[in-house]
Formats: C-alpha cells, structure tokens, sequence
C-alpha cells in the first residue's frame, strides 16, 4: 500500500486541477491522511518527505511554510490515528470531512489574507463539488 501512496503521491503532484489565474489545486493531502489514519506515523513522514523531495525541484521557497502546515496537521492526526481503525464508517465519514473542512478553511484564509478574494471563489466552488464528489 505504501508503494500506491507514493505513486498516487507523485501523480497528484505532478497533475493538479488549474482552477483560475494560473493557481492550481492537488490532492496530496490525500495520500497523507490515507497514510496516517491507515498506516501510522512513520509511513506518513515518508510520504511528507516525499512531498517535499518532489516539490523541491519546483518551488524550494514554499518547503518551510509546507513542514509547518504538515507538523500542525500532524497533531489531531496523530490523536485520531489511534483509534481511526476501531471507529465505524459514519465516525470515519465525519472525522475525514472535519479535516478537509479544516484544510479548505486554511487554504481559503490564506487567499482571502493575500488579496485573492476572485481566486478564493474558486477554490470555494471546487471544495465543494471535491467534498460531494
């Protein structure tokens, strides 16, 4: 399965979703909350490393801010993970929506707070139908 996220991994980042002005929207979130909730910890600071080491080759500038977002997300993550598996499907269901509702919210914070309240309309729309999806 590891060997799945890392690909899946390496395919959301190299294909993102261009919403508008040239700002893009991947899933790698994806493969690192299957990795943490499903496999644990270790195989999920592979899969950040991994992020990383592909990002690196095209944007070094963004690799602080992403450790930073990944070491806060890594905390309730590491705090549900425990459990995740023993949870039934509709605890699962919220657990996973909280999370993306959580990284929507931050993502759409920080357009809003840099001036790009057109773009933050898309990504809106788009968490949207990706959430209903």
């Amino acid at each position: 399965m590891f060997g799945v996220l890392i690909l899946t991994t390496f395919l959301t980042i190299s294909f993102p979703v261009g919403i508008s002005d040239g700002l893009s929207f991947d899933f790698k979130f994806i493969p690192v909350f299957v990795a943490f909730l499903y496999l644990g910890p270790k195989p999920d600071i592979l899969i950040i490393i991994a992020i990383e080491l592909f990002e690196s080759v095209s944007s070094p500038a963004k690799i602080p801010i992403a450790l930073l977002n990944y070491l806060i997300i890594s905390i309730p993550l590491f705090i549900v993970a425990r459990k995740y598996n023993n949870y039934k499907i509709a605890k699962k269901i919220r657990i996973a929506s909280f999370f993306y509702v959580l990284i929507s919210f931050s993502r759409l914070t920080l357009l809003i707070g840099t001036g790009k309240l057109n773009v933050s309309v898309y990504v809106l729309m788009f968490t949207f139908i990706s959430f209903a999806a």
